[in-house]
């Protein structure tokens, strides 16, 4: 779905609605303006739910609630009285009414610099569709078309359930022969990877000549120390720079640390042998855990700062690692003594499978729940070093 604010949703700001009257943004596939907010009458609330369902059955957008309009031309802005209040009333009601719950929906109140509010409501494009409107029995499915809502015929709700199967699909092929590729090109050496895939595979949301992911990919934020980080710095790769692909971009270091983001939004991070294993064999914990922490909190600027609305899927995997070893110290619970436990990985590989990233609110946390699966792999309850979600080393 095309982002027409090219900014997360949740730093759309009362200048960007403003814009959008400024340079005469007409209504169309993406985005619809309402003068007034639903009344809150049985007719009303069967409107709204056919407004926003619709969206979610077609590519998703956005809906304004307080814009007038002429001829899906935006004129000026009309206040929402009780603004707060109405946006819980749409959000409670889409809750109830619609099923299945249409997931990624948000909402929000914006005051304009001249005092008037008006609610911003984001529709994602449905991975679980069709969304039916039960509101008092209706059970009916609708669908955008361009700048106009109507009932889903019989052949659309077939090819919507069908498109969902399809994307699942598509996505677990893609990590496959993305998986296949990767082999190819490490030869048998150990291999640490994490990787993130978008749902829907076949749109472009990355511009490979757009200055700021080039700068991303040398230098991304929020890293926690000058180990084991994806910094242009920390690699001392002072030739690295990002190359096109026929996927996207990728950077390398000398010593095969590897990040590649392709058009479709898909982001890898590969780690080679030396990076992760110690002497003996043995894994480098903290190496691993570090790479982990800064991937994610990565991904989660990555996303945030050029508004990729999509539901993203995470995987972790470990190649050509049989004989490898993993020692972690820990507390006995009941002597109270500090104790080590060693752990032996007797298959070629280790892989957490891929699964949905709710948030990107607490990156910390996503690489937790992954690394926990590493750890739970090896025979320990959890990974080190976190507190309340957050990575504390």
């Amino acid at each position: 779905m095309e982002n027409i604010f090219r900014k997360s949703f949740d730093n759309i700001t009362s200048a960007d609605i403003q814009n959008l009257i400024n340079i005469k943004y007409k209504e169309r596939q993406t985005i619809e303006y309402k003068r007034e907010m639903y009344e809150n009458k049985d007719e009303g609330k069967r409107e709204m739910l056919r407004d926003i369902s619709s969206f979610a059955n077609a590519y998703g957008g956005y809906l304004i609630i307080g814009i007038e309009d002429k001829n899906g031309i935006p004129l000026k802005i009309i206040n929402v009285d009780n603004a707060e209040i109405e946006k819980d009333r749409i959000e409670k009601s889409c809750l109830s009414n619609i099923e299945p719950h249409i997931l990624g929906l948000k909402c929000k109140t914006i005051q304009m610099d001249s005092g008037e509010n008006v609610i911003l409501i984001f529709i994602p494009r449905g991975f679980r569709k069709p969304h039916m409107i039960n509101f008092k029995g209706l059970n009916q499915f609708w669908i955008r078309h361009q700048d106009k809502k109507m009932p889903m015929s019989v052949d659309e709700i077939r090819e919507a359930c069908i498109s969902v199967v399809s994307i699942w699909k598509n996505v677990k092929e893609f990590l496959i022969e993305r998986e296949s590729e990767i082999k190819q090109e490490i030869l048998g050496r150990p291999c640490f990877v994490i990787g993130s895939s978008p749902l829907f595979l076949n749109e472009d949301i990355i511009d490979i000549k757009d200055n700021r992911i080039k700068n991303f990919l040398i230098n991304p934020p929020n890293q926690t120390s000058e180990i084991a980080n994806l910094s242009y710095g920390a690699w001392e790769a002072h030739e690295a720079y990002p190359e096109p692909t026929l996927y996207g971009m990728k950077i390398a270091s000398p010593e095969d640390l590897i990040v590649e983001l392709f058009r479709n939004g898909y982001y890898e991070l590969r780690v080679p042998a030396d990076k992760i294993l110690g002497t003996q064999d043995f894994f480098k914990i903290y190496t691993i855990i570090r790479f982990s922490v800064n991937y994610f909190r990565a991904l989660s600027y990555l996303v945030e700062y050029l508004g990729i609305e999509q539901t993203y899927l995470g995987y972790m995997s470990f190649f050509n690692i049989k004989g490898k070893k993993f020692k972690y110290g820990w507390i006995n619970p009941e002597t109270k003594a500090s104790e080590q436990k060693a752990a032996l990985w007797d298959k070629q590989e280790l892989k957490i499978p891929a699964k949905q990233i709710v948030s990107f609110d607490t990156p910390d946390g996503i690489a937790k729940f992954y690394l926990d699966k590493v750890w739970n792999s090896f025979g320990f309850e959890e990974v080190p070093h976190f507190e309340d979600n957050k990575y504390s080393r």
